[in-house]
């Protein structure tokens, strides 16, 4: 489930311009389909305004 589920909210997320909101579900897509470092999603976190 959990790469197909990250395609199917990535795209809900496209689709309404909302990607940018998300940055978290974005890091996730990325991990799963285009080569992004699962190092980069801890910083990802770090850096989430719930966070900061």
């Amino acid at each position: 489930r959990g790469p197909q589920t990250s395609a199917e909210v990535y795209r809900f997320l496209l689709k309404k311009d909302m990607v940018n909101k998300f940055p978290l579900f974005s890091a996730v897509y990325q991990i799963c389909f285009e080569g992004r470092e699962v190092k980069e999603f801890i910083t990802c976190l770090q850096n989430h305004p719930e966070h900061i």
